[in-house]
């Protein structure tokens, strides 16, 4: 574990919570921590967004089909949280499409 105060990492809003602060990201890219340092997007940025869409997507239209499910039963609520479930992963889909419309945009 790593002080996440100390003056070579960024403060946290509780200087004592102590956490692993990374230096780069999964692929060894700092882009990945910290966003797109030059600002221009990659065509590795909308890959990445693509492919969460697709995971997105799929999850959604399973929790879709589960909440149908217990529409049907005596405890609907289950169905009513699977469906709002459903409509905040429809949410971040509509987001995911803004931010590849506006990377689009920049590139």
């Amino acid at each position: 574990m790593v002080l996440a105060t100390r003056s070579d990492q960024p403060r946290l809003r509780d200087p004592w919570c102590v956490r692993e602060v990374p230096k780069t990201g999964p692929h060894g890219r700092m882009s990945e921590v910290w966003g797109n340092t030059a600002g221009v997007p990659t065509s590795s940025d909308l890959a990445v967004i693509s492919s969460l869409t697709s995971q997105i997507e799929d999850l959604a239209r399973r929790v879709t089909e589960l909440a149908e499910q217990y529409g049907q039963t005596p405890d609907s609520a289950v169905a009513t949280e699977l469906f709002s479930a459903e409509r905040t992963l429809t949410a971040a889909r509509r987001s995911l499409n803004r931010a590849t419309a506006l990377l689009d945009q920049m590139g």
